[in-house]
């Protein structure tokens, strides 16, 4: 009786000790998942603030090495750079070293009230001079000359030329003393990779202290985050991390250990302090500390971008916040546990009293059942717990003698079961031996420990040379290293893995094989072997061999048709302007009257077949160029809507002859176009002939502009027109296709119109979409990237 008040004494204790524990435990770790949530949103923040930045300088060293930023035109740079800044609000100011240690800089004051812009004089190493600026990146007022500046001695241009990727400079102080700046920069270089100059921009470390004191308004504690020297770099209290010298200038950088919050200087001599295991451990650490307002917890993240960036993210959560709640309830669990303890024990002092005698009874039933005795069953006639504990043992009796008679049947079941599943596995067996694949089994180190026939048959190795060895004996040495490591994670990790390997036979000879490897679970789900199966593909690859064979002579017989296509139009070119010419000097009866009408009309004929057919040559020279790569654009910023009303006024006459009406559609408010103004005008004249040619008496076109929903430029010529089906416009968007072919066609023309529309708009890095019903007409959808749209003045 005693020891069983004894057990349950000690079993409340322990319940309210163990419950004390998981409840700090808890707490613990839901500080912990918080911290780490905090700490989370504030990496995800800076990953995107910072990558902005260095995408933007990428994006300007692209341009200035490919000429479209041309770097001997400071002005078009500066400019450029004032409206990247004002566009990205992570960055203050961009600008750009050249290798003669110029200078030229966009910005603003943070603020975006005062918008500057620098060069030095001659765009080379000299005086600089800082003049206030408007919108336009146009100089209003000189603020600041300084004399003798070279960009090349500047740490943030000597770091970025060293390199071929994005650097990150020290963290500086303004010399205005309002803030901090992070300079990250990037090296320019031609396709040579000479070096051109250096591209940096400055980031106002302010907006991240910002960021953080915005997110601790809705989560408890504070963040600090500092470089791995200790250097503050912003905190979510508001405090500045450096110093003003007396007269205002800048002064030096604030130690985290130095800082006027008793708990950041306290956390961050902890942190460091903690480096050296941090060396070890590596990753995120959770800490804690004890002070005089109470324990806290931190999570410190380490922060790191490549080209100079390791910043550590600490994150501290008081624990006062979680467990002055919980040791209230612990408290009262406690009190109610005692309680509850002792009145169990008063009534099992009596229960034990009250029921000692018929337990035994049943204790020695038991211990009869134990020794493999016969079950009987007992005979307690009470109407309580024990009279039903007796009926239910009586109950049980009866099941086990049922249970013996049932484990026999099952016994004998089961044996049948092994019967059935031996013959299953001599069914499988035989189906591997027989199987037209080759099967290997191998244990988890790749040991072989079964080959079927086909193997031998395949690799040459008998089945004794092969089990025991390694599938390495197959390896050919051409299928690539990372294709086996893939392989093998794959199937560590549970998964089947297919492919296709090129294979080493014993007697040296190769051939290739399409493999599946699945691995082989026990009943826990552990792998026990993998099973790997092999198709020999090897005539596939010698088909797929020679069609790329066929292919790349298909290819090479193509460019020698463009080039003979080139090389014909040049020679057809130098006699046929000669008859242009010799038609016009007749027409002209520069020397005398041609003499009758019918001269007039022949040299008439003369001269418009020599203009069609040179107009013919030009598009086989552009389309040959095109083929070539060798067709350059000279871009230069258009006025689509101008453009577009040119054009119509140049077809309108041939629109007027045939009775077809013309109109045009441009909205209002579009960008101007970066492209070839040629070029583009061949585009939407070669669109409307073939509209005004294959729109009957009646009809009408329409030329419309509008700008794309990604800031680009669209260009539709839609006409009332024949129409084309599915399989006319393939042909017609082929070199010499003609939908309206044959020797009784309707319509002239030589079917290089379209493909050398489709090549210029394609140059322009834009799309042409056709959309036509046969009999009802057709749409041309042309669409420019946005990259080649310039806003407007």
């Amino acid at each position: 009786m005693l020891s069983a008040v004894a057990v349950l004494l000690l079993s409340g204790a322990t319940i309210g000790y163990f419950s004390l524990i998981n409840s700090r435990n808890a707490v613990n770790s839901v500080a912990k998942e918080l911290r780490r949530e905090i700490a989370n949103r504030i990496e995800d923040h800076l990953r995107e603030l910072l990558d902005e930045p260095q995408h933007v300088l990428r994006e300007n060293a692209l341009n200035i090495a490919n000429g479209v930023l041309s770097g001997a035109a400071p002005a078009t740079i500066r400019r450029h750079f004032l409206r990247q800044s004002l566009i990205h609000p992570s960055l203050t100011s961009i600008y750009f070293g050249n290798a003669d240690g110029g200078l030229v800089v966009g910005g603003h004051d943070g603020h975006r009230e005062v918008l500057y812009t620098i060069e030095t004089e001659g765009f080379t190493a000299g005086t600089f001079n800082k003049y206030r600026a408007d919108a336009d990146g146009t100089r209003t007022q000189l603020m600041q000359s300084l004399p003798g500046y070279d960009a090349r001695t500047r740490p943030w241009y000597q770091a970025a030329a060293a390199t071929d990727g994005g650097v990150w400079g020290s963290i500086y102080i303004l010399f205005t003393g309002q803030d901090m700046a992070l300079p990250p920069s990037r090296a320019v270089r031609d396709s040579s990779g000479r070096l051109l100059g250096v591209v940096g921009g400055d980031i106002f470390v302010s907006q991240i202290s910002r960021f953080l004191a915005d997110l601790h308004r809705r989560a408890p504690g504070l963040t600090f985050i500092m470089e791995d020297d200790g250097e503050l770099v912003a905190t979510s209290n508001g405090e500045v991390p450096f110093t003003l010298a007396p007269d205002g200038r800048p002064g030096k950088r604030l130690k985290a250990g130095d800082s006027k919050s008793p708990l950041i200087a306290a956390s961050a001599e902890m942190i460091l302090a903690d480096n050296g295991a941090r060396a070890t451990r590596g990753g995120d650490r959770s800490l804690t500390l004890d002070t005089a307002q109470g324990r806290h917890f931190i999570e410190v993240t380490p922060f790191t971008v490549d080209g100079g960036i390791s910043w550590m993210i600490a994150t501290i959560v008081p624990a006062s916040h979680y467990m002055e709640t919980i040791d209230a309830a612990n408290r009262r669990t406690i009190a109610l546990i005692l309680l509850s303890v002792a009145v169990m024990a008063a009534v099992m002092w009596w229960l034990t009293r009250w029921s000692l005698r018929p337990l035994r009874m049943l204790t020695d039933s038991v211990d009869a059942i134990a020794r493999g005795e016969q079950p009987h069953s007992v005979a307690i006639d009470r109407n309580d717990e024990i009279g039903t504990l007796a009926r239910s043992f009586n109950a049980m009796s009866a099941a086990v003698r049922s249970h013996r008679e049932t484990l026999r049947r099952t016994q004998d079941a089961l044996e049948s079961r092994v019967a059935m599943r031996t013959h299953d596995i001599r069914k499988l067996s035989m189906a591997l031996e027989q199987s037209h694949n080759m099967v290997m089994i191998t244990a988890l180190d790749g040991t072989i420990e079964y080959v079927n026939p086909k193997f031998t048959e395949l690799t040459l190795y008998p089945r004794d040379e092969a089990i025991g060895a390694n599938p390495r004996l197959l390896k050919s040495g051409e299928t690539p290293p990372h294709v086996y490591a893939e392989m093998w994670r794959t199937i560590i990790e549970g998964n089947e893995w297919r492919g296709e390997l090129k294979d080493r036979r014993k007697d040296g000879t190769m051939f290739w094989a399409s493999v599946l490897i699945s691995p082989v679970k026990d009943e826990t789900g552990a792998i026990t072997n993998f099973v790997a199966m092999h198709e020999d593909v090897t005539h596939r690859h010698e088909a797929e061999a020679q069609v790329r064979q066929a292919k790349e002579q298909a290819e090479i017989a193509n460019r020698a048709k463009s080039e003979l296509m080139a090389n014909m139009s040049h020679e057809l070119r130098t006699p046929l302007n000669a008859v242009i010419g010799f038609s016009e000097v007749l027409l002209a009866e520069t020397f005398g009257p041609l003499g009758n009408d019918r001269n007039r009309e022949y040299v008439t004929d003369i001269h418009a077949s020599g203009l069609h057919l040179l107009d013919l040559i030009n598009d086989i020279l552009d389309v040959s160029a095109i083929e070539a790569g060798k067709l350059e654009l000279h871009d230069e910023d258009l006025e689509v809507g101008r453009t577009v009303e040119a054009v119509v006024r140049l077809i309108s006459p041939r629109a007027d002859a045939g009775k077809v009406g013309i109109r045009q559609d441009v909205a209002g408010g579009l960008p101007l176009l970066r492209a070839d103004s040629r070029r583009f005008k061949q585009i939407l004249l070669n669109l409307l002939s073939n509209a005004v040619k294959f729109t009957p008496e009646g009809g009408e076109i329409t030329a419309s502009v509008r700008p794309s929903p990604d800031g680009g430029v669209t260009v539709v010529v839609e006409d009332t027109g024949i129409g084309m089906t599915e399989t006319e416009i393939a042909v017609a968007m082929t070199q010499f296709g003609q939908v309206d072919s044959g020797l009784n066609r309707k319509h002239e023309g030589t079917g290089l119109g379209l493909p050398l529309t489709h090549g210029l708009v394609a140059l322009h890095g834009g799309t042409l979409d056709i959309a036509s019903v046969k009999g009802r007409g057709t749409t041309v959808t042309i669409a420019f990237p946005p990259e080649r749209s310039i806003a407007a003045a």
